[in-house]
């Protein structure tokens, strides 16, 4: 079973100021009372606000990971007084409710991984640059490989470098990333507004390279906001998280529906290949419509895509001239 006890202690020695702190602990249900009877008898201030029978010890540690940033210096289990482990508590009775917290922590763990494997894999590329087309190909399998893979970033790349480059990286790593004050300070912040704020006026107090190295530094989502959105946008909006992440959103989706409509198109479409007007419109129509693209097709919307050149056949049904394209080489990268 997994349960919350409350207890007095000093919460601040200098000023002497007592108040509550929590414990979050397991116990098996024929170890409960002894349990709790030793915790009576070494602190009689000691009480039981709530348990969740058949909690086990994993589900412990979820929720030690859950409320880390509420821990206190009195060991690994006890945390400050606060409403969320409360509230928690009062909502989570059962065994399956906590079910619900491991689905979410192992979300947020594989994208705190994700985060960590990006900022690894920028100092290695700074590192160790490509320097032949090989090299490239290697370095993207290393990508692909890192961030799909459930290891721990740093152990991922001590099993796969040499020990010599393992032991270059990783004192380059401090280089590249040190702790600047600049860190420090946004670490000091604790709302997202006050950090974004903090982010966002240090671009112009800091030189480019020193302002990137931040952004590594601090990396997850401030640094996707800033280089997705830009300082400028997010400062019009006021640093809100709510507007941003909605404007973030909206301009990954843009992003998606552009890249599944440039593949769409080069796979209708062929270099060197002549086709009408009417029937560029008529395909791009499909296209569009199949990405719930609400844009009107237009035979000139290819030009975004390759370089054309127009051409004019006459129609044998009716005796008329009609032009359309002929397309050259492409003009953007197909994912």
């Amino acid at each position: 079973m997994i349960y919350l006890i409350c207890s007095s202690a000093i919460i601040n020695f200098k000023k002497r100021e007592l108040g509550f702190i929590y414990k979050i602990g397991y116990c098996g249900e024929d170890s409960k009372k002894a349990r709790f009877n030793a915790y009576f008898t070494e602190n009689p201030t000691i009480k039981v606000l709530y348990s969740i029978p058949g909690g086990t010890e994993q589900d412990e540690r979820n929720l030690h990971y859950h409320f880390r940033d509420f821990k206190k210096p009195y060991g690994n289990e006890w945390f400050s007084y606060s409403p969320e482990i409360l509230n928690f508590f009062k909502s989570h009775t059962t065994k399956e409710s906590l079910e619900e917290l491991s689905e979410f922590l192992s979300t947020r763990k594989r994208a705190e991984r994700r985060a960590e494997a990006i900022k690894w894999l920028n100092s290695y590329n700074r590192i160790y640059k490509p320097k032949s087309p090989e090299d490239v190909l290697k370095f993207e399998d290393l990508k692909f490989s890192l961030l799909s893979s459930n290891e721990d970033p740093e152990k991922y790349f001590q099993s796969i470098l040499d020990i010599d480059s393992y032991k270059d990286l990783v004192l380059e790593k401090s280089k590249v990333y040190p702790e600047t004050p600049e860190y420090k300070e946004f670490l000091s912040y604790g709302k997202f507004i006050d950090r974004m704020k903090f982010l966002c006026d240090q671009e112009g107090l800091l030189s480019a390279p020193e302002y990137d190295s931040l952004l590594s530094l601090v990396s997850g989502d401030y640094e996707n906001y800033i280089r997705s959105l830009g300082v400028s946008e997010i400062r019009a909006i006021g640093y809100q998280k709510s507007k941003i992440i909605k404007i973030f959103k909206k301009k990954i989706s843009d992003s998606s529906i552009e890249n599944n409509i440039t593949n769409k198109i080069y796979q209708e479409f062929q270099v060197g290949g002549k086709y009408l007007k009417s029937d560029i419109k008529s395909i791009l129509k499909k296209i569009y419509e199949s990405l719930g693209y609400s844009k009107t097709p237009k035979a000139i919307d290819l030009k975004g895509y390759f370089e054309i050149s127009t051409y004019q056949v006459t129609n044998k049904e009716t005796g008329k001239r009609d032009s359309g394209f002929e397309l050259g080489r492409r003009l953007r990268k197909k994912d």
